[in-house]
């Protein structure tokens, strides 16, 4: 698993790809799909419990459950975001000053 010190936002990589002279084609929202991912794994690991435990040892699990437990709250409360953000290249420069 990684370890984040924070996450960023969408409009943090909105502001980032505009001062460097980006601009927004397209944003798609999937932050459910990151949810429904991370609930799906918990589950997983809850149904096949005993299988894990022999894979990768009992603190490893408990700890990955606690995290993805984390991260399903997160995303249910709308604390996270995830989706695909695709920017280009200003051909104008002057497009992207305000």
């Amino acid at each position: 698993r990684i370890h984040l010190d924070s996450l960023s936002s969408f409009d943090f990589y909105r502001n980032a790809a505009t001062t460097l002279g980006f601009e927004e084609v397209q944003v798609i929202e999937l932050t459910e799909q990151l949810t429904k991912h991370y609930a799906r794994l918990l589950l997983e690991i809850n149904t096949q419990y005993e299988a894990f435990l022999k894979a990768c040892g009992k603190d490893y699990i408990e700890h990955q459950k606690r995290g993805l437990k984390y991260w399903v709250e997160a995303g249910e409360k709308r604390y996270l975001n995830w989706g695909i953000l695709h920017f280009r290249k200003c051909l104008d420069e002057k497009s992207h000053e305000n």
